[in-house]
C-alpha cells in the first residue's frame, strides 16, 4: 500500500465514526475545487487549491498531524452545516452551537484533537468574544 493509499484507508475509517459526506473527504490529485488536496513526495502535504492556486499549504512527516488537520477542516464544515440546520434565533451566537458540535465530533475521533481545536477556539474567542452576553 502506497502513503496516500494508507492516508486515505485511515481517513475513511475515521470518517465513517462521524458520519462525514464523501465530499468533505480530500483529495489526492490535484483538482481545482476548494477541497483539501493531500500529496506525498516523501513528506505529506495538506493544502487547498482554488483556481489554480495552492494556498494554505502545511508539511508534515507526522500522520496524526496530517489527520487532526483533515480532521478539523472535516468537521469545521459539518458543524456549519448542523448548526445551519438547527439554528435557534433565540439561542444568541451561533458560534456556540456550531463550536460545541465540531468539538464533540472532534472528541469522538480523538480527545486530544477536540483539546487542540478547543484552545484555538478559545483563542479566536479571546480576540472576538460571543456577542449574545453569556
Amino acid at each position: 500500500m502506497t502513503p496516500l493509499e494508507q492516508v486515505d484507508h485511515r481517513i475513511r475509517v475515521l470518517a465513517a465514526r462521524i458520519h462525514a459526506p464523501e465530499e468533505l473527504l480530500p483529495g489526492y490529485r490535484h483538482v481545482d475545487s476548494g477541497r483539501a488536496l493531500i500529496e506525498h513526495d516523501g513528506h505529506f502535504h495538506y493544502m487547498f487549491v482554488e483556481r489554480g492556486e495552492r494556498y494554505d499549504m502545511r508539511t508534515t512527516d507526522d500522520l496524526d498531524e496530517l489527520m487532526y488537520w483533515t480532521f478539523e477542516t472535516i468537521t469545521s464544515a459539518m458543524a456549519g452545516t448542523y448548526e445551519l440546520m438547527h439554528r435557534n434565533s433565540n439561542a444568541g451566537d451561533i458560534r456556540r452551537l456550531r463550536f460545541a458540535h465540531q468539538l464533540a465530533l472532534l472528541g469522538r475521533l480523538d480527545p486530544a484533537w477536540a483539546d487542540r481545536c478547543r484552545a484555538g477556539l478559545d483563542d479566536i474567542l479571546s480576540r472576538h468574544p460571543y456577542v449574545d452576553g453569556r
